[in-house]
């Protein structure tokens, strides 16, 4: 019980850090995408 718990709590984390990236990778691509088409 103990096991599959940690096992859960261990993917809820990698899936909380892969959206955290992905919203900075996004925030970073508009920025970029700003300064292309201010330019």
């Amino acid at each position: 019980m103990f096991e599959t718990l940690a096992k859960f709590i261990q993917k809820t984390v990698q899936a909380a850090r892969a959206v955290v990236a992905g919203q900075a990778s996004r925030k970073r691509m508009n920025k970029e995408m700003i300064k292309i088409s201010c330019s």
